[in-house]
């Protein structure tokens, strides 16, 4: 437990780095950053979707839930590069909702899954909740670019910073004693997670 405890805490202060980069990346970087993550979201539904089709223990009629809603998801994340900044929260609107309606099917999977294709299932559910981060922190990256006053704009930036900042502080302070305390950790993290994606 101790090594996986460690790992996991390494993935997310790396996924924590990554996302305070994103958050400052300027205008055209982050229209950049946004079509690298839609190639990457593609890359991964296609490689779960051949997991899915070779998954044992799922009922036929479950797998080809999971995979027609994949599909869909994949659609979304496929679609050509955003020119404009409507095009490009409209692009965001519909990625996130397809993660959503995916992250439903999943989340539902998982409460009637037998042990050992839990495991998988959890995987799918984590990277799910990745992506959907990272397009929700678009959301609010294009939505700050709106803001009418510089001073607004700087303010909810700070603001966003600090958290992510806290968040890392928090993942870096965490030693071994939170092997006890595991769970109560996941629902913290949980927790600042929701508080950073509505902040606006």
């Amino acid at each position: 437990m101790k090594e996986e405890t460690k790992r996991k805490i390494n993935e997310w202060r790396t996924f924590v780095d990554e996302l305070n980069v994103q958050f400052h990346l300027g205008s055209a970087e982050a229209k950049e950053e946004f079509e690298k993550q839609k190639k990457k979201l593609v890359k991964w539904v296609d490689a779960m979707s051949h997991k899915l089709h070779d998954a044992q223990d799922l009922t036929k009629e479950k797998a080809v839930e999971l995979k027609t809603s994949l599909e869909e998801l994949r659609v979304q994340a496929a679609l050509g590069t955003a020119e404009t900044k409507d095009e490009l929260e409209e692009q965001q609107k519909k990625i996130t909702k397809g993660i959503n309606v995916f992250k439903g099917k999943v989340a539902e999977e998982l409460e009637t899954t037998k042990d050992h294709v839990e495991d998988f299932i959890g995987v799918l559910d984590e990277r799910l909740s990745e992506f959907h981060t990272r397009f929700d922190l678009f959301r609010l990256q294009f939505h700050l670019g709106k803001e009418e006053t510089k001073e607004v704009r700087d303010e909810k930036m700070k603001v966003v910073s600090n958290k992510l900042h806290n968040l890392k502080t928090k993942l870096t302070a965490v030693g071994e004693e939170i092997e006890d305390k595991w769970e109560d950790f996941s629902e913290e993290i949980a927790d600042q997670w929701h508080h950073l994606k509505n902040l606006n």
